[in-house]
């Protein structure tokens, strides 16, 4: 891209995150993070999810979920895709019960109703 004088996005990081990935250079995927970053642009959930998803395909289970936590600290908040992944951190995704998820990603929200109480 720089070769080419084409500015990078957002977009485009994320695009050579996964590209990395699925490429099984992990430590290219971390240096281009690093570079967004460092470039000014945020990391949204679409990158990270690029992000854990790469690692998770690499065999770093322990990255993914540092960068899952690090994801949150910075205030931003799992997608469908990101929750996806986490499933993956398990050596069998069909028994979770040997799930690496977070216990952060497992609890249940309580949702706020008013209940209606009827005279009779």
């Amino acid at each position: 891209m720089e070769l080419a004088e084409i500015p990078p996005s957002a977009i485009t990081y994320g695009i050579l995150i996964k590209a990395y990935g699925q490429a099984n250079q992990l430590d290219n995927v971390f240096k281009v993070f690093k570079k967004m970053q460092n470039k000014g642009y945020s990391p949204n959930a679409v990158t990270y999810g690029c992000l854990l998803d790469s690692c998770i395909k690499n065999g770093a289970i322990g990255k993914a979920l540092s960068m899952y936590e690090k994801m949150l600290k910075d205030g931003i908040k799992p997608n469908t895709i990101i929750y996806t992944c986490l499933l993956y951190t398990s050596p069998s995704p069909r028994d979770l019960s040997t799930s690496r998820m977070p216990s952060s990603a497992c609890k249940k929200k309580k949702k706020k109703t008013k209940k209606k109480i009827q005279e009779k």
